[in-house]
């Protein structure tokens, strides 16, 4: 027999990123909010500019364009007044930070620390340095395996974006619950 769950859970963003002059949102669930196109929903604090339109980009990705731009290295806030699902689900009041990222320079990501023979039950990690005084978008940057004249194993740090703010260390491994435990 089949039983009836009723959704209880308002809906959340799970991701922001920007470009010029919008913001990408990755939601958990559609919100009537940005189904009906309520532009006055969505304000950037800063700036008190509303969103002038929404569109959907994919099944959980919605985009939201404003009329100024947004700075490079300067920390915005989406506020959000309501974000309500079909069932009456509602978040209200979210504020979001967010920020227009550069894409790193030769020279401002450093390699500051490679762990490459942890103790036993331990993982390698790299960990990398914001030398700038930008905000940096290193998510698209590649690591890889120099072998026998030739890159091997080349991967991204992530998939989205990952902001690295100046002067700021992080360490990249496999298990950061590991690393934490065993190098803090």
């Amino acid at each position: 027999s089949f039983g009836t769950v009723l959704d209880s859970l308002a809906p959340k963003v799970a991701a922001l990123s920007s470009t010029k002059n919008k913001l990408i949102l990755t939601v958990t669930e559609d919100a009537e909010e940005l189904i009906n196109g309520i532009f006055s929903n969505f304000m950037v604090a800063e700036t008190l500019q509303q969103s002038i339109a929404i569109a959907k980009n994919a099944s959980n990705q919605w985009e939201l364009e404003f009329t100024d731009t947004f700075e490079f290295n300067t920390i915005y806030y989406l506020d959000i007044l309501h974000f309500t699902d079909c069932r009456g689900n509602d978040n209200p009041d979210i504020k979001i930070p967010f920020v227009r990222l550069l894409q790193p320079k030769q020279g401002e990501v450093l390699i500051n620390e490679v762990l490459f023979n942890p103790r036993a039950d331990a993982y390698d990690f790299i960990e990398l340095r914001n030398s700038s005084n930008n905000i940096l978008d290193i998510g698209a940057i590649q690591l890889a395996r120099y072998n026998d004249s030739e890159l091997q194993n080349i991967s991204r740090i992530s998939d989205t974006e990952l902001a690295l703010f100046p002067g700021e260390y992080i360490a990249l491994t496999e298990d950061s619950a590991s690393l934490r435990t065993e190098y803090n």
